[in-house]
């Protein structure tokens, strides 16, 4: 659910009182191994294809908070990845979980996540077997509504079948697809200024003259590089010669290093909140515009390394929207610290510079300071 807490999230499911297509609740942490596997895997080949959730800590029949702190039976993310490696899943691949904390009504709630994947359906190649109980081999387990499939049958076929058709993206559209495609950059060939997909030709990306760009002064991050030139260029993801997406795409460091222009981000510590103090570049990992990025970066060639790692000292990575938004917040929680810190980069770097070669330093810092808080503010989480 993006644009909403992942707290207020959980606090919403606990409030519906029901079990639902994607999350499912535990009073206290499973006492049988098998029981766990055949949830984790139920939760893995949901229908609506997004994360789920298994919540322990809340009474399944009252929808009561009574937490886990107490559960002797409690695993932590680490044991249940542990446990994950045991059984023989099929070609290896298991679902990918992280476990989350929450202090609800005085109590800890622990909220297992199962991360959305197109690697479905998840099936083992080997009965596991725990005290009576079966997740049997070759078996296709989901989950319809509140209710699982029973341990000791197989989804109905047409589940199986949209199981089967979103490991090979037939349930997304044209451009996700495409997205998915550039993951694989062997699956990709280049003719001239356009890329091709080897197995859908159809999908194509094409990169051409910015007829919009006349003078364009160089952004902040090109003076990151050895070589502050820039060119522009525009960038189009096309299916069957139907333009999907386009962006303008940057080439630096005198032609080493192609990218997809970042987007802005503003910092407000004006009283007004209306005029930004400070602006920021940034990309997020799950957006189409870095993976872009990821795939017109030539990781083969040295120059071109060292001109991403520069431009990546200045230009924000985020997971998602949701940790820009909860940095952001801790950015503005420690408002003099971070003014503190950029006012002493500044006497360092600025001085007697002119307001052009300025603006571009504080920029420069601007963005090097982000990156040192950011990382600062992933070890507190």
């Amino acid at each position: 659910m993006r644009g909403i807490n992942f707290e207020d999230e959980i606090k919403s499911l606990i409030l519906s009182k029901r079990e639902g297509d994607y999350w499912d609740f535990k009073q206290q942490y499973h006492t049988n191994k098998a029981e766990l596997l055949h949830d984790i895997i139920c939760m893995a080949n949901n229908r609506v294809d997004r994360d789920a959730y298994i919540i322990f800590g809340v009474a399944d029949t009252t929808y009561e908070v009574v937490g886990v702190e107490n559960d002797e039976k409690r695993r932590n993310q680490q044991k249940i990845i542990d446990f994950l490696r045991t059984p023989k899943f099929v070609s290896g691949i298991r679902p990918q979980v992280e476990m989350r904390t929450l202090q609800l009504e005085g109590h800890e709630v622990d909220v297992l996540i199962i991360k959305n994947s197109t690697d479905t359906p998840y099936f083992l190649t080997d009965d596991y077997t725990d005290n009576g109980r079966t997740v049997r081999a070759y078996y296709i387990y989901t989950r319809v509504g509140d209710t699982n499939t029973a341990i000791n049958k197989s989804a109905d076929i047409n589940y199986i079948e949209y199981l089967w058709k979103k490991r090979f993206l037939l349930t997304r559209s044209p451009f996700e697809q495409i997205m998915k495609r550039l993951e694989d950059k062997g699956e990709w060939k280049q003719d001239e200024d356009t890329y091709y997909n080897i197995y859908n030709p159809e999908f194509t990306i094409t990169l051409e003259d910015d007829e919009m760009i006349t003078e364009h002064r160089p952004e902040f991050y090109a003076y990151a590089m050895m070589n502050e030139s820039v060119m522009y260029e525009m960038l189009s993801v096309k299916y069957f010669g139907t333009k999907l997406y386009s962006r303008q795409v940057v080439i630096l460091d005198g032609g080493r290093y192609c990218t997809p222009v970042p987007d802005w981000g503003f910092l407000y510590f004006g009283e007004n909140r209306v005029n930004a103090t400070h602006v920021f570049n940034y990309f997020t990992m799950d957006s189409p515009a870095y993976k872009l990025n990821e795939f017109l970066y030539n990781e083969e060639r040295e120059e071109a390394r060292i001109a991403r790692e520069n431009f990546f000292e200045v230009v924000l990575l985020f997971k998602d929207e949701r940790e820009k938004s909860a940095f952001l917040g801790y950015v503005y929680q420690h408002k003099d610290d971070f003014l503190q810190r950029l006012e002493a980069l500044m006497e360092t770097d600025s001085w007697g510079l002119s307001d052009d070669k300025r603006y571009i330093v504080e920029r420069l810092n601007t963005g090097k300071l982000l990156k040192q808080m950011l990382k600062e503010f992933r070890e507190m989480v």
